[in-house]
């Protein structure tokens, strides 16, 4: 798993993809993303219309969370069924539904080999991650302080 506290039982359905708001106060966007590009585009597009922009490092913080864990899931867990980002009073939670039931983990970094940063600097950036099992998959959840 990973440092920090695990995000708890987040109802993830009862924002609609596609839309932002809820009775509760949180800013939410969610829905399907087909690439990580498209992912930064919504995360850049959702920071900019927050009422407090956060501090450009936690801005750029965000950003590569959403891009590592979506690039994750694209490649390693049959891609992205689900993204949602939100806001909340300690931080944007990000979450990727994915494919696959393997847990994100980290490996061995080989100079001669590309990747393997990824989760250990979501895990760094992050001060809460979790993941939680699904029957056709997994949600990877992390909490971007800001």
């Amino acid at each position: 798993m990973a440092q920090g506290h695990d995000l708890g039982t987040t109802d993830l359905t009862r924002c609609s993809p596609g839309t932002s708001g809820s009775s509760d106060g949180w800013f939410r966007e969610a829905g399907y993303v087909p690439s990580s590009s498209h992912a930064r585009e919504l995360a850049h597009g959702f920071l900019e219309r927050l009422r407090e922009r956060p501090a450009a490092r936690s801005a750029d913080a965000v950003m590569l969370v959403v891009s590592e864990l979506v690039t994750n899931a694209l490649v390693h867990a049959g891609g992205v069924t689900w993204f949602r980002i939100a806001a909340h009073p300690d931080g944007v939670e990000v979450t990727v539904r994915d494919r696959s039931r393997v847990p994100p983990r980290e490996r061995i970094s080989d100079p001669k080999q590309p990747g393997g940063f990824g989760w250990p600097m979501v895990k760094r950036l992050c001060s809460e991650v979790g993941v939680a099992l699904r029957p056709s998959g997994k949600d990877v959840r992390a909490l971007v302080p800001v």
